[in-house]
């Protein structure tokens, strides 16, 4: 029998190797207790898959968010080339509640549960010409079959999918390597969650015991793995660090990283509530240079009852802000995540939840992501639809413009608490802040305001985006959301001199293009500090003008600011600003480690180019010349 597996990654130069096709593989080949010869294809695990030549018998598709569109059009294929192939398809973007997918595509069967015994026992019925109607598959031909849960398989026991794979492997990391692109890992050391948020879908194991991979297995794969000098490696547990092993995992990353000198870059998911071994891994993975950029902290939204309705309530905000204390005390750069879009919210709240991160200390960098409506998710789920009088839209969607495919998904944009023009409103807002704040545009001066004036960062943000030099770049803005919501529009992207951009960076160039503008009309009263808090957010933001040198002022905003960022978060005490003549100098580098040489910045293209292509979780101190705030 012929098996092909497909799992088709996201990025086109970011590849991970095939671990899905490895553990099925690995499970027939050691773990499973029957007779079964299984002739592996070579898996499909590149941006674009493309069907062999060779024919086949079985295709096992694994399905997400970025990739099931692509995998319905290879079922659509396979069956036009044999139409007796059997085709079976997985993973989270699979609905288990309904039979939509077989709407969709001709596909013969669907998994609801872990894959691996379940494709070998498909497998061995096909093979033995069986009864396919098993237990944790929904076949095309008995749709309406009851979904009864299915024991989940006992990791302790199963075989390493890298150990017994590693030749085949290893070719597929040189290949990769050898096109010049980057070789990625998934690594699991557990599965299953012990939370039920609304908005998520992790493997269909939420709300489920966690059940542990064996800890002298997961040692040498970590040794195997290492050997291919892999650029990334994402931790797919749901809450990595819940364990007191998850530190050791760490800490053998590290190692092997500078035995074997290689340019290795790590994520995890954290556990929610427990932060020591948490912070602990950071620490290692900061040391080590392993963390590409900033770690995530996500709230998802900061109102007690939103996330009570999210029933995420049990997920202490104050066990987040344990781990960035910690976090900042190491120097470790961290980035607040938020959902746009959560039932309960509104306009008023949304506002307040993005700027509780500032309050938080995020000055540096926020993700928000839109609520997107997962298939498996509680959310999705009629009762909770209508119970909460959801809404959503189908749009096809990326965070970034270049180098990646748009996909097709839901994202919710109305419930009993907000209207889709909140919606628009919710996400033009996000924008905005976005580009005057973490673009560093009015940053400083929303500081000192905030923390010299007592004047809120609702209010301050408020009064800036009411500015007519402002309004007028938002129209467009807020007109492109409005037919996001309302229309046919697809996408969110807003196009300046032909180039397509997320509409915080267009808003921040269009801010550029018209600073004196907005900053002669910014007419808000501080005091004693008005004229020099605005020549100095002038001088330390990164603009097209590269030939500041030296700015001196009558205040001393270097030592202001490095205390306010010091502080722990969430304190309010009023600051104000030592009245002593200051020199100020630019060094023409930013970035977090100051990597972009600003010299070179001269126009939009380079600006472009340089810095607003980088994604969330690499924006900090892309904007602004943090070399001001230094002696």
């Amino acid at each position: 029998m012929k098996v092909l597996v497909s799992n088709p990654c996201l990025h086109p130069q970011s590849i991970y190797l095939p671990y899905f096709w490895a553990r099925l593989k690995t499970y027939i080949d050691l773990d499973y207790e029957k007779e079964l010869s299984v002739n592996w294809l070579e898996p499909l695990f590149f941006h674009d898959p493309v069907l062999p030549d060779e024919p086949f018998d079985v295709l096992a598709l694994s399905c997400y968010v970025w990739n099931y569109e692509k995998q319905y059009e290879l079922a659509k294929q396979a069956k036009k080339i044999n139409p007796n192939i059997f085709i079976i398809a997985g993973g989270p973007q699979v609905p288990i509640h309904d039979n939509s997918i077989f709407e969709q595509a001709p596909i013969d069967a669907i998994c609801i549960t872990e894959g691996e015994r379940i494709f070998a026992e498909l497998l061995y019925a096909l093979d033995n010409d069986s009864d396919k109607d098993i237990q944790g598959i929904i076949l095309r031909t008995n749709p309406n079959k009851k979904r009864d849960s299915v024991p989940k398989l006992e990791l302790q026991q199963l075989a390493s999918p890298w150990l017994h794979c590693a030749k085949e492997m290893e070719n597929f990391a040189n290949k990769i390597h050898k096109d010049g692109k980057r070789v990625n890992i998934m690594f699991e050391t557990n599965r299953g969650c012990p939370y039920k948020c609304a908005f998520c879908d992790w493997g269909m194991a939420t709300n489920s015991k966690i059940k542990r991979f064996s800890h002298n297995m997961l040692l040498d794969e970590i040794n195997l793995i290492m050997t291919w000098s892999p650029d990334f490696i994402f931790v797919a547990d749901a809450n990595y660090g819940i364990f007191k092993e998850d530190l050791l995992y760490m800490q053998k990353f590290a190692q092997l990283k500078l035995e074997l000198e290689t340019n290795t870059n790590l994520a995890f998911c954290a556990a929610k509530n427990n932060k020591v071994v948490v912070n602990q891994s950071y620490k290692v993975l900061h040391d080590a240079k392993m963390i590409p950029g900033a770690m995530q902290i996500g709230f998802q939204h900061t109102d007690e009852q939103i996330l009570k309705i999210m029933d995420r309530d049990n997920i202490k905000t104050s066990k987040s802000l344990e781990e960035m204390k910690e976090s900042y005390k190491h120097g470790i750069p961290l980035v607040g995540v938020l959902i746009l879009g959560n039932p309960g919210d509104t306009v008023d709240k949304w506002k307040s939840a993005m700027c509780d991160l500032l309050r938080m200390q995020f000055h540096e960098d926020m993700r928000i992501h839109d609520f997107m409506l997962l298939p498996n998710a509680p959310a999705a789920e009629p009762e909770y639809m209508d119970k909460y009088k959801l809404g959503y839209i189908e749009k096809f969607y990326n965070e970034s413009t270049h180098n990646r495919t748009f996909y097709k998904t839901k994202f919710l944009c109305e419930s009993f608490s907000y209207t889709r023009q909140d919606y628009a409103e919710m996400q033009l807002y996000s924008v905005f802040l976005q580009a005057c704040h973490i673009f560093s545009v009015f940053k400083f001066i929303s500081i000192l305001a905030h923390y010299s004036t007592d004047m809120s960062y609702e209010d301050f943000y408020d009064y800036v985006m009411n500015l007519n030099s402002v309004q007028k770049i938002l129209e467009p803005v807020r007109q492109k959301f409005n037919s996001f919501v309302h229309s046919e529009e697809q996408n969110k992207f807003m196009e300046y001199d032909g180039i397509l951009m997320n509409a915080e960076n267009y808003i921040f160039v269009k801010m550029l293009d018209n600073i004196e503008e907005i900053f002669n009309e910014f007419n808000l009263d501080l005091g004693i500090y008005t004229d020099d808090i605005l020549q100095f957010q002038k001088f330390i933001l990164l603009t097209y003008d590269n030939k500041k040198t030296e700015l001196t002022l009558n205040f001393d905003f270097k030592k202001y600011f490095l205390d306010i960022f010091d502080l722990p978060p969430n304190t309010k005490i009023k600051i104000l600003p030592q009245q002593t003549t200051t020199k100020y100098h630019v060094d023409n580098k930013v970035g977090l480690y100051r990597d972009i040489n600003t010299n070179r910045v001269t126009d939009f293209e380079s600006l472009y180019d340089r810095v607003l292509k980088r994604a969330p979780n690499f924006r900090h101190k892309s904007t602004y010349y943090s070399s001001v705030l230094e002696d």
